[in-house]
């Protein structure tokens, strides 16, 4: 409390009783965990989207190994032309 200038025991008069603050502080915690976890899951959704995609299938370049594999073995370099 001292850290960000509050008195010790100052929170206190914000809440009706004690157990009104940890069941605050426990709410706000399961919320920010909620949020974490549906951000999360969205960004996870997004990157499996991408990686399926069809125009990341299509487009090796990016992918350090295939270009590896291609500069040592060009004869095996698939032609879209």
């Amino acid at each position: 409390m001292e850290e960000v200038g509050l008195a010790v025991g100052g929170i206190y008069k914000h809440f009706v009783s004690r157990e009104a603050l940890a069941a605050e502080a426990v709410s706000v915690a399961f919320a920010n965990t909620a949020d974490w976890n549906e951000r999360a899951s969205r960004q996870l959704g997004e990157a499996i989207e991408e990686y399926l995609s069809p125009a990341q299938h299509d487009d090796l370049a990016p992918c350090p190994v295939f270009s590896l594999l291609t500069a040592e073995h060009p004869e095996r370099q698939r032609n879209n032309a």
